[in-house]
């Protein structure tokens, strides 16, 4: 299912996958090289935020 909506030609569509909260960690690092800006950058900001959520150190 994730690979027929990463395939579609409409980018509001790729978009949405982008913004979705459940898609993986491997989705978004394809969604960075969609050809349509606005879906990279989103996927990017995704990615960076999950990875800083990923490494956080708790504080005492």
């Amino acid at each position: 299912e994730t690979l027929i909506v990463l395939n579609d030609r409409n980018p509001i569509v790729r978009l949405e996958l982008a913004w979705n909260t459940s898609v993986s960690r491997e989705t978004l690092q394809k969604l960075i090289r969609d050809p349509d800006p606005t879906v990279a950058a989103v996927a990017r900001r995704r990615l960076i935020k999950s990875t800083d959520e990923a490494l956080k150190i708790p504080s005492f």
